[in-house]
């Protein structure tokens, strides 16, 4: 059986047509855009003179009927492969036998799943790559991944027992007696206007994305915990106000390529009352679109991403308008590209790469007609 199994890898293997590496970016398909393949070209053949290290890419239709990992592209000793199959939707690092030390599978596959995926996953195939070379070239230089952030790694870790409840029940008491248990949320926006304190809000209709209500008892006493515990300085030190600078310049940006409108909003924690009452993120996000008036332009294509950290989840609110252009899986995946950068404690580049994706989407939405006939005044 295995000698059977070998004789079928060797001729899959020769069946495959293998392209050769002639440059760095080898991209067969036509998915990166001509500013990205030139950009990855200087960048790499840079790092190729200062460490003596190849990195290149290359971008396949297919790799069948061979497994990617099992691609027979030559690989050097001090190079590096990014194998991208774009209709198997499969990517694979393939490492030289000089750098199998920085570069183990179990960071390889790190890159590929926190760096390249997300990106991939809404369409964003520039970013994705850029994104996973940057990434490698780090690793090589002797930088370490980011750790993950296990807060948005684990939504109910540890406090969601209902161990701690007798704890929930004293500190409840102290905030009774100090008036602090119907305190205001804390948060920032960033918008049109800069950025603003949050306040009282009201309800609207609008299309949604993002995690979904936590409603059990055991759920929702460990989530009371998580905003009770959840420092102001923390969200500061993840959004300083170099980065929330940085979101409201990309928001500029973006919003020159589209008609739409985008409000970005962190928040640290919901008051306690609003926790156990059960107000969900994705309520919290609509009464925010309200107030924040989102809904309010003149094509109802407004759209709200909200951070909320106690809950470690991104939410999307847009307005109704963008319902024929966007599809709900696209919202989805632009929260699933930000939580995974969060994850990866990189929160301008999450936030960033959110606004970027929010501004391709509404740039998608058509004109409004306008009349063929000349106007004779």
């Amino acid at each position: 059986m295995c000698l059977m199994a070998m004789c079928a890898t060797l001729a899959a293997r020769a069946d495959v047509a293998i392209p050769q590496l002639t440059s760095r970016v080898t991209d067969l398909t036509g998915t990166l855009s001509g500013e990205t393949v030139n950009r990855l070209e200087l960048k790499l053949g840079a790092f190729d003179v200062a460490t003596g290290v190849k990195i290149s890419v290359l971008i396949v239709p297919t790799t069948q009927p061979a497994d990617i990992e099992q691609y027979p592209i030559p690989v050097l000793d001090r190079s590096v492969v990014l194998i991208v199959a774009k209709n198997d939707r499969r990517a694979h690092i393939d490492v030289g036998s000089a750098l199998a030390g920085p570069l183990p599978d179990a960071v390889t596959r790190r890159i590929v799943n926190e760096s390249l995926t997300p990106h991939f996953e809404v369409g964003d195939y520039d970013g994705g790559v850029e994104t996973a070379t940057n990434a490698m070239m780090a690793v090589i230089e002797g930088d370490p991944l980011p750790e993950t952030d296990k807060r948005w790694s684990d939504h109910e870790a540890g406090v969601a027992a209902a161990g701690p409840r007798l704890l929930v029940v004293g500190l409840l008491a102290v905030l009774l007696t100090s008036g602090l248990l119907a305190g205001r949320s804390r948060g920032w926006l960033a918008g049109g206007g800069g950025w603003q304190h949050l306040g009282p809000t009201r309800s609207v209709a609008a299309v949604f994305a993002g995690g979904g209500a936590e409603t059990s008892v055991t759920s929702r006493w460990g989530r009371l915990l998580r905003h009770l515990a959840a420092p102001e300085w923390r969200t500061r030190r993840a959004f300083p106000a170099t980065t929330r600078a940085a979101i409201e310049s990309a928001i500029e940006r973006a919003q020159q390529t589209h008609r739409g409108a985008i409000s970005f909003v962190i928040e640290t924690a919901l008051a306690p009352l609003q926790v156990m009452s059960e107000t969900s993120r994705r309520d919290r996000a609509a009464l925010l679109f309200a107030w924040l008036k989102v809904w309010d332009t003149p094509r109802n294509n407004g759209v709200l991403i909200y951070v909320l950290q106690a809950d470690r989840a991104v939410e999307i609110v847009a307005d109704r308008g963008l319902a024929d252009a966007v599809r709900q899986p696209e919202w989805e995946g632009v929260c699933r590209l930000m939580e995974s950068h969060f994850r990866s404690g990189r929160y301008e580049a999450g936030a960033l790469a959110g606004v970027d994706a929010v501004g391709s989407l509404l740039a998608r939405q058509p004109p409004p007609p306008l009349p063929d006939r000349p106007t004779l005044l």
